[in-house]
């Protein structure tokens, strides 16, 4: 099926936001936050589920998406099932019109003795790509108090979240990155352009979780 890259979208996170006794949507043991504004959940800090206002143990929690604000749960659960927490709000990459977007897996050579062939197992990935947008890169693209500036990303090394969306929404690539290039271009009968490279980084949550890639919506 063609896809019209115009409704392509691209987000970058702003700062982590507190939320307090969040609903959540599911049944048993799988649930996920409502909201689909607080998804993301920030790794750094430590989360409070609830079962119907009662708090829930940490030896009662299987795993926690924190791309994607799912959680599982080792027994059924009645709910309502609440967090508190910090979220990572998703700011638009304003004026993005590029978004390139690429997953490496390091080829591993496992050859061995019998063949001419070599064979190979897959090592470790890499999302990496750049994006390119009609913003200076000293541009803040938060719209509220905050701060999001590439050149000032690029220059800390400041990990950030991206999500990528080549068909508007239905398949999400979301992932913890850092922002390594980003240039400006500009000539005489065009418009200024500026780009970034990134790649994509782990994060280790506060519950050991390690946080890397997620697709899905």
């Amino acid at each position: 099926m063609a896809i019209a890259g115009w409704a392509a979208t691209v987000k970058i996170s702003g700062a982590a936001t507190t939320m307090t006794t969040e609903a959540c949507s599911g049944a048993t043991t799988a649930w996920r936050i409502t909201s689909l504004a607080k998804r993301v959940i920030d790794p750094l800090t430590a989360l409070s589920w609830y079962d119907n206002a009662v708090l829930i143990s940490g030896a009662d929690i299987v795993s926690v998406d924190y791309m994607l604000g799912k959680i599982v749960f080792t027994a059924g659960k009645t709910g309502p099932i609440t967090v508190t927490g910090k979220y990572i709000p998703l700011l638009t990459y304003t004026s993005a019109r590029t978004a390139n977007l690429k997953i490496d897996t390091n080829p591993l050579d496992a050859s061995i003795f019998g063949s001419q062939y070599s064979a190979y197992v897959q090592g470790l990935k890499t999302v990496s790509g750049t994006i390119e947008n009609l913003e200076l890169v000293g541009t803040d693209l938060d719209p509220g108090a905050g701060s999001v500036k590439l050149s000032t990303l690029a220059e800390a090394g400041t990990d950030v979240v991206l999500q990528i969306s080549q068909d508007g929404g239905t398949t999400l690539y979301s992932f913890w990155a850092k922002i390594f290039t980003t240039s400006e271009d500009a000539k005489v009968a065009d418009l200024v352009v500026t780009t970034c490279d990134f790649k994509s980084v782990t994060i280790t949550a506060v519950d050991g979780t390690r946080v890397n890639v997620s697709l899905g919506a």
